[in-house]
């Protein structure tokens, strides 16, 4: 509970934070604040991690995807940078979050909706075929205890999933029965 009250909080802070800052300023001012962080940051940010994906019925065509270290903005604020490049495709955006982690969730969270979005069929290595690789995640959008009912509902559906799984295999190797009688002499 304090998790969700906290959290909550911080939320609710960020939102008054925004709420007043677009009061006191004009969208133009905005965009430009927004360059100005993307500009100070960027030369901050390491990259985290790459991935090429690549494009079905386009030989050789390539979608790479990009990570970047998250950086702190002020008490209330972290951003993650995405870079996705290729085929059409050309996004460079910061992503805003209550701390490190929650801006790196809401990025990949992003990164997936981008590629779905696409129209694209993306395969990446060792992925099997329209296998991007980035998978949805369980949102807290709608609440702390909406969200952990989801993650039960997945946890089932996984359990019942991988005992059916078990009993499969177990009937496949099924080993004869050995016979116990002995040879008479």
């Amino acid at each position: 509970m304090i998790a969700e009250n906290g959290n909550e909080a911080g939320r609710e802070k960020m939102r008054g934070k925004r709420s007043a800052i677009s009061g006191q300023r004009s969208e133009a001012e905005g965009m430009r604040k927004e360059k100005e962080i993307r500009h100070m940051n960027q030369s901050k940010q390491v990259l985290v991690c790459k991935r090429r994906l690549a494009v079905k019925g386009r030989r050789g065509a390539v979608v790479t995807v990009q990570l970047f270290s998250p950086i702190r903005i002020d008490e209330c604020e972290w951003r993650s940078r995405i870079r996705i490049e290729g085929t059409k495709l050309t996004i460079d955006h910061s992503i805003p979050g209550l701390d490190a982690f929650h801006s790196l969730t809401l990025a990949l969270q992003l990164i997936k909706r981008i590629l779905d979005s696409s129209g694209l069929v993306l395969t990446w290595e060792g992925g099997e075929r329209g296998d991007h690789g980035f998978r949805r995640s369980i949102t807290d959008v709608f609440g702390f205890e909406y969200a952990l009912k989801l993650e039960s509902l997945v946890a089932e559906q996984d359990e019942e999933h991988a005992a059916k799984l078990e009993r499969q295999y177990k009937l496949k190797h099924r080993r004869s029965p050995v016979s116990t009688r002995t040879r008479k002499e």
